[in-house]
């Protein structure tokens, strides 16, 4: 179902029920896809480690400093992904005639009564 398909308050619904399993899909794909990248990255950051200590710097030091490293990194990530995960929303919500709006505010309005 389309979200342009939505007429009615049962329709809407429906729609997010499919929209709330594709979603338990996805985060289902996205946590294996983290947990494989998170695998690599560690391999990556002994890998560097090890290359920097071997060129002289203190182990601890070259630990400190991939850490550091992998710390910006996964900020600069996150805050992409919260910047994509806005402007997603925002588009979405453009997309939706007004009455899906009005529609999907009740809806929200009744789950906050229960």
């Amino acid at each position: 179902m389309d979200i342009h398909e939505v007429k009615t308050e049962e329709d809407l619904k429906r729609y997010l029920d499919q929209q709330h399993r594709r979603l338990n899909e996805l985060e289902a794909e996205l946590d294996e896809k983290r947990a494989e990248s998170a695998t690599r990255r560690l391999e990556l950051a002994e890998a560097k480690i090890q290359r920097l200590s071997e060129q002289g710097l203190d182990y601890g030091d070259a630990f400190e400093q991939v850490i550091s490293e992998l710390e910006e990194e996964e900020f600069k990530a996150q805050t992409r992904a919260e910047q994509a995960q806005r402007e997603r929303v925002a588009r979405e919500l453009e997309e939706m005639s007004d009455e899906e709006q009005r529609l999907l505010l009740e809806l929200e309005d009744k789950g906050d009564d229960n």
